[in-house]
């Protein structure tokens, strides 16, 4: 019968959609970047943290890095970008990189057609140029989850696509997500959630102990030797 070739051959293909939206290091959809290109110094890690729009435990994760001298990444997504200004500009005068991940993230956004990526990713870069003055070059996938429209339309605008190499897993109890943390990648990118009080509790622990295997935190664009933002003058703000 002809559904016993049609309904494996449905059965794979559906895996492998699934695979490619949901594995974040997954190039099914396309070419994305999570390790270090330095040449010499392949022992670097780079901080990731999505989800900024909880302001009090963002905020508390920036006391976190300044206090431990250490570079990051945000992903800012259209509703971080335009309702928590000063909280950007707080991270951008840190020192700290901005990236473009984007609408707020939503199932539905996944069967989005190309017109609309092309906006939700260009309303999002205009937001945070409003905020900060740049232009951001690197684009997270909302969640680290990606689809192929998604994608194309952010290499299209000239985006380099980050994806994280180990993150967090918030169903997990934190001891244990703390340890498989610790086991950091040689080279990588790590992402954390700006948004959780779990990450404020962990970010010294984790950081001592890449420190103490001999991982050197940096920022996105030297971990990966790519320019941060689209040229330009940047004003004093």
């Amino acid at each position: 019968m002809w559904w016993r070739v049609v309904a494996p051959a449905a059965g794979v293909m559906a895996a492998s959609l699934a695979w490619g939206a949901l594995w974040p290091r997954s190039r099914w959809f396309g070419p994305v970047r999570w390790q270090g290109e330095v040449e010499g110094e392949p022992r670097r890690i780079g901080l990731l943290f999505e989800c900024p729009g909880n302001g009090d435990c963002a905020i508390e994760v920036l006391r976190g890095l300044d206090r431990a001298d250490a570079p990051a990444a945000f992903a800012v997504d259209l509703s971080a970008a335009v309702e928590t200004p000063e909280l950007l500009r707080r991270m951008h005068g840190a020192g700290h990189l901005l990236v473009n991940a984007g609408p707020v993230f939503a199932p539905a956004n996944l069967f989005a057609g190309y017109p609309a990526w092309r906006r939700m990713i260009d309303q999002t870069e205009d937001a945070i140029h409003d905020v900060i003055g740049r232009r951001p070059l690197l684009f997270a996938p909302p969640h680290a989850i990606k689809s192929p429209v998604m994608l194309r339309e952010a290499a299209w605008g000239g985006h380099g696509l980050v994806v994280r190499a180990r993150g967090q897993h918030l169903q997990l109890p934190r001891s244990w997500d703390t340890a498989r943390l610790r086991r950091a990648p040689a080279a990588g990118i790590v992402a954390l959630r700006a948004d959780q009080p779990r990450t404020i509790e962990q970010l010294p622990s984790l950081l001592d102990a890449w420190r103490g295997r001999g991982r050197w935190i940096t920022r996105l664009d030297v971990l990966l030797n790519v320019p941060p933002y689209r040229r330009g003058v940047e004003p004093t703000l």
